[in-house]
């Protein structure tokens, strides 16, 4: 039992459950990306206030719950049968040994990638799946193409027989899994990625050319800029826009644009295309560094878990919006394309 997570008993130190913490700073997180905290905590705002005591409330519970973790290792516990045990890994890439030579964490990165796992969980799941059906019933033609996608995969069977292997892989290199990475391309679940460099100077290869970046350096990578460069993705005119490129758009085609896919080299000179999943590719594969919804890096999304929540709505289901208070069934079936948009 730890305090304030699985109970309702809460620390001296709390005022809050984990659990309430959470839902106030998913809630108000955009301020975060607005304003500093220092700003933040001296705003006579009841909202600001709120944010600032949740965010120091969530801190606390993740070092808290690290080190109940290092103490649960050293009493050589295993977490309960049935839970996903996210802590545990990364308290464990922590420890520093005399003879290992593995480059290790340090408690605040332990606490940092908490965060990052945290908020990768915790709203991406239903973000996704919500934005990909509003698009969805908007582009009835891509819908349309989605669910021939899923006929043509899994046939009459039901979902009941479908497996991971045989079936959600083919179901993701489809239309569906061009859905959910155009959704995660225009809505990234994490907008900034913040990267700081260690005491030592870092060298990168940026353009060709080596760069030394000086210690304590900190970079902020912005997933919204780098998902709509026309230098790094296909395109083509607007069509709702008068801009010469569509990256502004949800064009889940895009993804469909080459069979072979861009690749860019490491600074080791290796070439790594850049990918979240690993069954026989379809879908393009962005250069490294392009397509970082949660960071860079191998850092997996939920991609096969939102593949089956689509899979099995769209097999059985259509969704188109409900324009009842706006227009009849009749003038909306003799309006042009462009009348619909509008």
């Amino acid at each position: 039992v730890v305090p304030g997570f699985n109970s309702k008993e809460l620390k001296a130190n709390h005022r809050l459950a984990f659990k309430d913490a959470i839902n106030t700073l998913v809630h108000s997180v955009i301020w975060l990306a607005i304003f500093p905290v220092w700003l933040l905590a001296k705003s006579p705002l009841q909202i600001h206030k709120k944010l600032v005591q949740a965010l120091c409330e969530c801190s606390d519970y993740f070092k808290e719950l690290s080190e109940y973790k290092i103490q649960q290792i050293e009493r050589d516990e295993k977490a309960a049968d049935g839970t996903m045990d996210l802590m545990g890994p990364l308290v464990k890439a922590s420890e520093n040994t005399e003879d290992s030579k593995d480059p290790y964490l340090t408690k605040q990165e332990v606490i940092a990638n908490a965060w990052i796992l945290l908020f990768a969980g915790h709203e991406t799941s239903g973000s996704i799946t919500h934005y990909s059906i509003l698009w969805l019933a908007i582009e009835l033609s891509i819908q349309a193409q989605l669910q021939a996608d899923i006929d043509d995969t899994v046939g009459e069977r039901p979902w009941s027989t479908w497996t991971y292997e045989n079936d959600l892989g083919r179901l993701y290199q489809s239309m569906i899994g061009a859905v959910i990475n155009e959704t995660l391309r225009l809505l990234p679940p994490i907008i900034d990625i913040p990267k700081i460099v260690r005491e030592t100077p870092q060298s990168i290869t940026w353009d060709g050319k080596t760069v030394s970046v000086p210690p304590t350096t900190i970079i902020h990578l912005s997933a919204v800029a780098v998902h709509r460069n026309p230098r790094y993705w296909p395109h083509s005119p607007s069509k709702v826009s008068a801009k010469k490129h569509d990256l502004d758009d949800w064009v889940p085609e895009r993804w469909f644009a080459s069979s072979v896919s861009p690749e860019v080299s490491d600074d080791d000179g290796k070439t790594d295309p850049s990918s979240f999943e690993t069954a026989p590719r379809k879908l393009l594969v962005p250069p490294k560094g392009a397509y970082v919804p949660f960071s860079e890096g191998r850092v997996r999304v939920p991609g096969n878990e939102i593949t089956a929540v689509l899979a099995v709505l769209f097999k059985t289901h259509s969704v188109e919006l409900d324009v009842s208070t706006w227009a009849s069934d009749e003038e909306v079936e003799a309006m042009s394309t462009r009348e619909r948009r509008a």
